[in-house]
């Protein structure tokens, strides 16, 4: 009666009448996961163990046999596995006659490593992984907020930017995200690439969710020059980041070999079409060109889109289709007149942009017919 009363004291102090029911109680919530199971009855034997080791640590060495022989005169066979065990001797009363006999009081660099390792997996299990992915959907709201920052408009070249990713907070309706961003705009005299401007800096943007792919700008942030340069840099970004936030020579090679790339690729695609006979059609700030000659095109959707569609064009009764050969996108209008009605169901998606409130060309979108001076103006 001793042992059996100082086991279930001990089952008191460790609070373990509240915590079994709890386990239960997932159990029976999650009654169709394996894992549950198993974790369930690892549980309730650690349980038993640790309360064998508290009676032993208080009762003293010499009460190991003892102890053992009242497990054993109390134990009860079972046919069939209780959920919820209650008896004295019920649950692995062999392993457990095996760990009272072997008991040892264990070391306090033992105790130390097990809190560790226990915290260590807590943090680990229990906090969101740090991304460097984007969410669906952010880039054109990216490149739409990097080049308002630094698009001035004394400026005339051909806007470039590349962002590498160092890290991206989600919380609730909110992401932050830790960047180094290239912005770099660009000229071209037929052969060759001219810099115009550019700036690399170590950026977080934070934004907040509106729907689906719909962005909010919160915060465009980047360090102050000179000697408040890596004290800002430090105040804003984490500690893990703060090397790669300063160290601008490891992505700067990269990221210019990108916007190059991409400057070459607008420059390339203009249409060196001969004669005069082109069309132009506007919307907004999107630009159609048609070659009737050729029966090409060249679509801008946006200044602030680094993206230009082009490729040929049919005509099937009023509708004017537009394939975009390397994308494989499809662009339908309705002709009317002088001008062309954009039909968004029987075309690709287009991209949306923080300024508008749906796509930056939306469904029955008006291109009116413009003339060439005015276009390049």
């Amino acid at each position: 009666m001793p042992y059996v009363l100082a086991h279930e004291k001990a089952h008191l102090k460790r609070k373990d009448h509240i915590w079994k029911p709890f386990g239960f109680m997932l159990l029976s919530v999650y009654w169709f996961h394996p894992l549950l199971w198993v974790a369930y009855w690892l549980m309730c034997k650690d349980i038993e163990l640790a309360c064998d080791e508290k009676v032993i640590r208080e009762l003293g060495e010499e009460s190991k046999k003892p102890y053992s022989h009242a497990l054993i005169n109390c134990s009860a066979p079972r046919k069939l596995a209780a959920a919820c065990p209650l008896a004295f001797g019920e649950v692995g009363v062999k392993e457990r006659v095996k760990s009272v006999l072997s008991y040892k009081k264990p070391a306090f660099w033992v105790i130390v490593i097990a809190v560790a390792a226990c915290v260590i997996a807590a943090v680990c299990f229990l906090t969101k992984p740090v991304s460097a992915q984007l969410p669906e959907g952010m880039e054109p709201f990216l490149d739409e907020v990097i080049a308002e920052h630094h698009r001035s408009p004394q400026t005339t070249g051909y806007p470039c930017m590349d962002y590498e990713i160092l890290r991206v907070e989600e919380q609730r309706d909110t992401v932050t995200i830790y960047a180094w961003v290239l912005y770099e705009e660009y000229s071209s005299d037929g052969a060759e690439l001219h810099l115009e401007i550019g700036a690399h800096t170590p950026t977080v943007i934070t934004a907040q969710k509106n729907g689906d792919r719909q962005y909010r700008l919160v915060e465009y942030w980047t360090p102050r020059d000179g000697s408040y340069y890596s004290k800002d840099i430090r105040a804003k970004f984490p500690v893990r980041l703060w090397i790669q936030a300063m160290d601008s020579e490891k992505w700067i090679d990269g990221q210019k070999e990108r916007n190059q790339a991409k400057a070459r690729a607008h420059f390339d695609t203009q249409p060196r079409w001969e004669g005069t006979g082109l069309a132009y059609f506007a919307y907004n700030m999107s630009l159609l060109t048609l070659n009737p000659e050729k029966r090409e095109f060249m679509f801008a959707y946006s200044p602030l889109s680094s993206y230009i569609a082009a490729g040929s064009y049919e005509e099937q009764g009023d509708l004017l289709v537009l394939c975009d050969e390397d994308a494989r996108n499809i662009y339908t209008f309705r002709t009317d007149g002088e001008q062309l009605v954009f039909m968004a169901e029987e075309s690709s998606e287009m991209p949306w942009y923080r300024h508008e409130s749906g796509p930056c060309v939306p469904d029955g979108a008006v291109f009116e017919k413009a003339e060439q001076r005015n276009t390049e103006s």
